[in-house]
């Protein structure tokens, strides 16, 4: 591609970087991440430095991953930021990294409005690093705000309890949305059947 003078644009930078993953060139990828940033011909975004992130993940390699996500972070911008710090917390769950995770979030609170899928994110990277109680907190933010009801999210918790042993908590918890109306009728006679 250099030696045709083929421009570059993310889904060949994609490639190249998956190239360099299957053959385990993770040298070779940073440096191409590195010129291609370099470039001014060259469009750079989050997404180049994400699929290096979830490259290394796949190898085990989680400092790269973690300095690679980093970098990619910092090339989020407003079109891009509610899918892209979506990304980034799961990956930082992922790699088990509470503390950016809750700092993704709170990025991403402030800069996107209230909207469910962002809380559905949230709740499940917290169940991935095993913060029961941060993902409670915040369903309990989101239910004090929320205007369409997902029953995933509730779901979410649910499910968390029960991977916990935590068959009280879980009755309760399903038993205080039946009273508040919260969810339907087939998610509650489900819950019944597997919980109470």
């Amino acid at each position: 591609m250099e030696g045709k003078n083929i421009g570059y644009d993310i889904h060949t930078l994609k490639l190249r970087i998956l190239s360099y993953a299957a053959t385990g060139d993770f040298d070779q990828m940073e440096k191409l991440l590195v010129k291609m940033e370099a470039d001014p011909l060259v469009t750079m975004d989050w997404r180049g430095y994400f699929v290096a992130a979830k490259a290394c993940l796949k190898a085990g390699l989680l400092e790269r991953t973690s300095t690679f996500l980093r970098r990619s972070e910092q090339l989020i911008d407003n079109n891009t930021r509610k899918i892209g710090f979506e990304r980034l917390m799961t990956s930082y769950a992922v790699i088990g990294n509470k503390d950016e995770v809750y700092g993704i979030w709170d990025l991403h609170k402030n800069t996107v409005g209230f909207y469910n899928n962002r809380y559905r994110c949230m709740v499940s990277s917290l169940m991935k690093v095993g913060d029961i109680d941060g993902a409670e907190k915040i369903v309990q933010e989101w239910e004090s705000g929320v205007k369409f009801y997902d029953i995933r999210i509730p779901n979410l918790l649910v499910t968390a309890y029960c991977r916990q042993c935590l068959s009280e908590k879980a009755k309760s918890y399903v038993e205080k949305l039946m009273e508040r109306g919260g969810g339907t009728k087939a998610h509650f006679l489900f819950w019944r059947r597997n919980i109470i």
